[in-house]
């Protein structure tokens, strides 16, 4: 039992430190299409360079869509402006 214990705390510690360090995982992104050209590249190549592993994947919609989307837990981010 001892083990079994030791094994799982040894588990879970390797989960919260994967989730801190954003190790792996996914990142959905919506924006419209004058932000992803001319504002966002350079935010999500410092976002790529510190976390090479995180799979990142960028739409481009209306805003109202992008927030629509995220409200429906389809993205993760909406970058939108007014």
């Amino acid at each position: 039992l001892a083990h079994r214990i030791q094994r799982e705390i040894t588990r879970v510690r390797a989960q919260v430190s994967e989730s801190k360090q954003l190790q792996s995982g996914h990142l959905w992104v919506g924006t419209g299409t004058a932000v992803l050209t001319f504002f966002l590249p350079p935010g999500l190549e410092q976002f790529r360079q510190r976390d090479p592993n995180v799979e990142v994947r960028v739409s481009t919609a209306t805003g109202d869509e992008v927030v629509r989307e995220v409200t429906l837990g389809k993205l993760d981010i909406g970058v939108v402006y007014s």
